[in-house]
């Protein structure tokens, strides 16, 4: 199986940029904690 390089940061920000989807992107462990608790009142809807 050919093993894919990671994206450079140019690359993951013109994706980004160019996408349709809403994208929030986040950083460390800290982060992704207060998103899944901002996020867990909309997961009901």
């Amino acid at each position: 199986m050919p093993q894919m390089s990671p994206l450079t940061a140019d690359e993951l920000v013109a994706t980004l940029i160019h996408t349709k989807l809403p994208t929030i992107l986040v950083e460390g462990t800290q982060d992704m904690t207060r998103y899944r608790w901002l996020e867990k009142p909309y997961w009901a809807i």
